[in-house]
């Protein structure tokens, strides 16, 4: 098992809370549940692919129920 990086290395993609999270892709979708890390196309949770920015959710994803990124207004909180 890898081990666990300290909050401030800046090789933690992921430092602070939801509030502070921010995804390029994610946060100007349309489908996106404001207040949570959940969308319409997954609402059990974004896939941490997606989230990353590793797969470009303007593409099908196998598991997104045929929902895929579509721009609407930037939501300020996860």
């Amino acid at each position: 098992m890898p081990p666990k990086l300290a909050k401030n290395d800046p090789r933690n993609r992921f430092v602070g809370t939801a509030d502070d999270f921010y995804s390029p892709i994610c946060n100007t979708c349309k489908h996106r549940h404001d207040g949570t890390v959940t969308c319409e196309a997954f609402p059990g949770g974004i896939l941490d692919t997606i989230l990353e920015g590793t797969f470009d959710h303007h593409n099908p994803h196998p598991d997104d129920g045929g929902i895929q990124y579509e721009k609407g207004e930037a939501m300020k909180t996860w």
